[in-house]
């Protein structure tokens, strides 16, 4: 999984573009990057929708099983995909 620095997480979360993503989106990027780049309690809150249970904020420090639990209901993340788009528009020509 490509991991965003630390600026453009910062750069993400500022441009608000995570405004347009569905839950699963939102859960998909953020569970396996190491910065956040989304509010916590945007990503705290689409973590539970997604996982259709009450998900204790203490379980955020250790993502493991929540990757783990991610991974066996929806395969392994898709976020590659959207990392592209996401920062395609930051290019310089």
């Amino acid at each position: 999984m490509r991991q965003i620095t630390k600026d453009q997480a910062i750069e993400f979360y500022n441009s608000e573009c995570w405004k347009n993503f569905t839950d699963i989106q939102i859960v998909d990027f953020q569970l396996f990057q190491k910065h956040l780049a989304v509010p916590l309690r945007v990503f705290h809150n689409a973590l539970e929708n997604v996982l259709k249970r009450p998900v204790w904020m203490r379980e955020l420090s250790n993502k493991k099983k929540l990757i783990e639990e991610y991974k066996k209901k929806f395969g392994n993340p898709q976020s590659a995909l959207l990392l592209d788009v996401i920062f395609k528009y930051k290019r310089k020509p």
